[in-house]
């Protein structure tokens, strides 16, 4: 997932799209500096005005080692888009939308990219900790990610008070 995620934010930085990490990926670099354990996920935001050029520019690259990626919109969300990896020897579960898409395939892991005005965002008046873009970085193994300005603002109101400790309940997010 790491790879993944520096891939793609390596990428966005060439093309000097602004994003930050959020939700689990904003959690596991702020409480340990690391990629929570549990998840299956990575999580950044991306405004929706740059969701062409990624997809097209991100299906375009090839990575080290003959890496790719496949970015699609969620079938039932149009502001959650998610990529996956498509290069030889990833495989394990099923994600994806109606059957014999490019998306319906074994996949370990994925990126969720949402876009800045989604609900959650919105209406969680997440806006007010996340503006201005890009004058944070956290770091995930020892690798700098923009970030929220204000991180623990954030994780505050995605988690409650209590984020600092983790709980491995229901879906084992936090």
């Amino acid at each position: 997932m790491l790879l993944m995620l520096t891939d793609v934010t390596d990428w966005l930085r060439e093309q000097q799209i602004p994003y930050f990490i959020t939700y689990g990926t904003l959690l596991g670099a702020v409480r340990q500096g690391d990629i929570l354990p549990w998840t299956q996920d990575m999580d950044i935001v991306v405004d929706r005005a740059y969701w062409t050029q990624l997809q097209r520019g991100l299906e375009a690259a090839e990575f080290f080692g003959g890496r790719r990626y496949l970015f699609g919109v969620d079938q039932w969300e149009e502001r959650v888009s998610r990529v996956c990896a498509d290069w030889e020897g990833f495989a394990s579960s099923i994600i994806g939308g109606p059957d014999n898409d490019r998306f319906t395939r074994p996949s370990d892991f994925h990126l969720d990219v949402y876009a800045s005005d989604w609900w959650q965002i919105t209406d969680m008046h997440l806006i007010d900790c996340v503006e201005p873009l890009g004058v944070a970085e956290l770091s995930i193994r020892g690798r700098n990610f923009s970030a929220p300005a204000r991180p623990r603002a954030c994780l505050e109101k995605l988690y409650g008070a209590e984020w600092r400790v983790p709980k491995q309940a229901l879906s084992g997010v936090n």
